[in-house]
Formats: structure tokens, C-alpha cells, sequence
């Protein structure tokens, strides 16, 4: 936010998950490391690049999607019906994996943690709102 007057805090970290159905993974497999990615289908916001853990370093990954939308939740809809492989936040995805809906995948090559921010507009004592 270099050109705003917001302040930005981090409250949190939030984990990701790369998953798939059981139903592409059958079909198509499951990728085994980074570079495998660009092999499968994904489910993904636009032209996004996706990073990934190789130990203790990062790695970045441009994969190729075949379905692209602007919200977890159709992402999340679209991975439940074999379409592709996603990259969403943990906790839009806990409870399909726990119900066998989704499965984790790479899970050597985590996803590294993003923050949970809260913004506000400048000054010592902002509005409650």
C-alpha cells in the first residue's frame, strides 16, 4: 500500500493447501513436485504465479488453468468437480478434506504462509468503524 495513507497491521498468519479430487487424481494423477504443476490442470485466479516451499527455499511456479475466477468459493466448487488442482487458503478447503471431497497433494512443497491483515485509515484514534 506504498501510494495510500492506510496502515496496514498483520494479525495472523493464514496457511494455503494445494488439493484435488479424488476424481482428477485418478484420472490424471497428482503432481510430486513444483515442476510437475505445469503438467496438470489448475483451477486459479487469472494469470497468478504460485509459490511454493523446496525445502527452505521458495519456488515459483506459473502453472496453466483451464477455469479462472475471482473467488475462493467457485474455486472451491470447481476443484470438488475434478477440473484441476488449487492453491486456496486452509480455511476455505478443512472440511472438504476431512470429508474426502478433497485431498492434500505436495505436501513436501507447502505453501508458504501469507498474513492476515487488518488495515485502517491514519491516526492515533481512528473512528470504531
Amino acid at each position: 500500500m506504498q501510494d495510500s495513507a492506510l496502515i496496514a497491521r498483520r494479525v495472523g498468519p493464514i496457511y494455503g493447501k494445494l488439493v484435488a479430487s479424488p476424481a482428477y487424481i485418478k484420472a490424471q494423477g497428482a503432481p510430486g513436485t513444483p515442476d510437475e504443476i505445469v503438467n496438470h490442470q489448475v483451477v486459479m485466479r487469472d494469470a497468478e504465479t504460485w509459490q511454493l516451499m523446496d525445502g527452505d527455499k521458495i519456488v515459483t511456479v506459473r502453472p496453466q488453468g483451464r477455469f479462472e475466477a475471482d473467488n475462493g468459493i467457485s474455486l472451491v466448487a470447481a476443484a470438488l468437480d475434478g477440473i484441476g488442482v488449487a492453491y486456496l487458503p486452509e480455511p476455505l478447503v478443512a472440511d472438504h478434506i476431512y470429508s474426502g471431497a478433497l485431498v492434500p497433494i505436495m505436501t513436501r512443497h507447502p505453501i508458504p504462509p501469507a498474513g492476515i491483515f487488518v488495515v485502517r485509515p491514519p491516526g492515533q484514534y481512528p473512528s470504531r468503524k
